[in-house]
């Protein structure tokens, strides 16, 4: 569902759909792998307040899906035309 979301409305991407679904997964299991290495660190290793370290781990994750979705799962047109 989220995929389809933003391939739809956020990056609006209409070709490629297999490639681009393998690329989002790719990013989303790196964002969560992010995720979980930021409270590894920060709350059992630092000892930092959980809620403090989720308020930016979800801040600084969504960010990073962002960008890398926007550069490598849903490239636009003219990118892929100038890097195939």
């Amino acid at each position: 569902m989220s995929f389809a979301a933003n391939r739809r409305w956020v990056f609006i991407q209409a070709a490629e759909q297999q490639g681009a679904l393998v690329r989002y997964g790719i990013i989303y299991g790196i964002g969560y792998a992010l995720n979980y290495s930021i409270l590894y660190v920060f709350v059992d290793r630092l000892h930092y307040a959980h809620f403090y370290v989720q308020a930016f781990g979800i801040v600084a994750v969504a960010a990073f899906v962002y960008l890398a979705s926007n550069i490598y799962a849903f490239p636009s047109t003219s990118k892929r035309k100038q890097n195939p």
